[in-house]
């Protein structure tokens, strides 16, 4: 990665160039994404400890495969439909939920009146 970026930079400039390495969001998490994995690379810590700048370098070197949204545009409409679709699940899951608790509500009710239609035939045979 560090010979591409080189490249480029020395092909299109880094700044300020209508072809520049960071003119936008995706150039700028190309050169974050090397840079953050180069620091970590030459600090490499035995131990990690929770909350500290080795975990959080570690958490930002996860974002390397967001580079698939620069290499491959169109991924860009994949993973948009695909955010869609679960959005269109989890609604249907939710509307899911709301009519099953209302079915059981009213199976509860409808039980609760056979019983207690059973109970005052038993009262009223214990009653004559």
């Amino acid at each position: 990665m560090s010979v591409e970026l080189t490249l480029k930079i020395f092909a299109h400039g880094l700044f300020f160039t209508p072809k520049a390495l960071i003119r936008d969001f995706g150039g700028a998490i190309d050169v974050t994404v090397f840079f953050v994995g180069l620091i970590y690379l030459c600090w490499l810590p035995r131990n990690v400890p929770a909350n500290s700048v080795a975990q959080f370098l570690m958490l930002f070197r996860s974002t390397r495969p967001l580079r698939i949204f620069i290499l491959v545009p169109d991924m860009r409409k994949v993973v948009y439909e695909v955010c869609r679709g679960f959005k269109e699940i989890l609604l249907v899951r939710i509307r899911t939920i709301y009519f099953r608790k209302q079915n059981l509500i009213l199976l509860f009710c409808a039980k609760l009146r056979l019983l207690l239609q059973w109970a005052l035939q038993q009262d009223s045979f214990c009653a004559s």
